[in-house]
């Protein structure tokens, strides 16, 4: 167990800008409140961007053959779905003084991603919510995933379903002394500066020993300590047990109510820009996850 005396806290730079993504497929109200509660919290700014994903990116000669109505209908319906969301949205935000706003953009479903990774390069935060079992994402289902490896930014992913209520009280950090792993966590330090505890998991250290000191975890333990907070040190291996898993189990038992993580992947096969264990937590969280590329 590593502590510091809460007056050495350094001051760590604050969320005053945050993005909020809102897709129908996600429990939307609930993210709406969760990502008032954040700004409330920072006196931030709050930007909610509804992504209308249109027909996919077909020739033109293809929509040229569809005939008017088709097409008005198509128009008529986004935008009432757009109306609907921004209702939601103002309905949500009510009486509060936050500083706000709406925006909807339309663009082909596999421009999404990129639409909100770029929207996000101007906030300190993007939200986003984690989809609904079945239900079809705008943008397609690894949507987050790519706003993770393309915004710049961290992304806040809210579970559909599991503790939304305390957000950074007690906090579990996957860490592999990773450049990921290191962005990921300085991102999370305005989310842990109330935090009781900080928890530092790292899963078979021996896969990653050059990244260590001679106590795996000690060097960054000692690095939270300086920010005024205290942290417990965690060691497991993971014998044939997926390490998402084991992450998540970990998170369940200490009742953690934040996980931060850095998330892998590289620009070159598109099989392979997600990490495994980072895909697998996003699909199998049940607290909010905040991760960093």
């Amino acid at each position: 167990m590593f502590a510091c005396d809460r007056r050495q806290r350094r001051t760590v730079m604050a969320i005053k800008d945050i993005l909020l993504h809102l897709d129908p497929a996600t429990d939307m109200e609930a993210d709406i409140s969760a990502a008032i509660g954040i700004a409330e919290t920072n006196d931030a700014h709050l930007a909610a961007l509804y992504t209308a994903a249109s027909m996919p990116a077909w020739p033109a000669y293809t929509y040229a053959g569809l005939p008017g109505d088709v097409l008005d209908t198509i128009e008529s319906h986004e935008a009432r779905a757009a109306e609907d969301i921004r209702a939601t949205y103002e309905k949500a935000i009510g009486r509060s003084s936050l500083s706000v706003d709406f925006r909807h953009t339309r663009v082909y479903s596999a421009e999404v991603a990129e639409t909100v990774a770029r929207h996000a390069r101007h906030a300190d935060l993007l939200v986003m919510g984690q989809s609904k079992p079945d239900e079809p994402r705008a943008g397609g289902a690894e949507v987050v995933e790519e706003a993770v490896l393309g915004a710049g930014r961290p992304v806040l992913v809210l579970p559909y379903v599991g503790n939304r209520k305390s957000m950074g009280t007690n906090v579990i950090v996957g860490w592999d002394g990773s450049r990921e792993a290191a962005r990921a966590l300085n991102d999370a330090l305005p989310f842990m500066k109330n935090a009781k505890t900080v928890h530092v998991m790292i899963v078979n250290p021996d896969a990653n020993a050059a990244n260590y000191s001679e106590l795996p975890g000690a060097d960054i333990s000692l690095h939270l300590a300086r920010h005024g907070l205290k942290v417990d040190l965690i060691t497991e291996k993971a014998s044939g047990i997926d390490p998402a898993n084991l992450i998540l189990s970990r998170a369940s038992d200490i009742g953690a109510d934040l996980l931060v993580m850095g998330a892998f992947g590289h620009s070159r096969i598109r099989e392979s820009l997600f990490g495994g264990v980072s895909r697998s937590i996003l699909r199998q969280m049940t607290l909010p996850v905040l991760m960093s590329h």
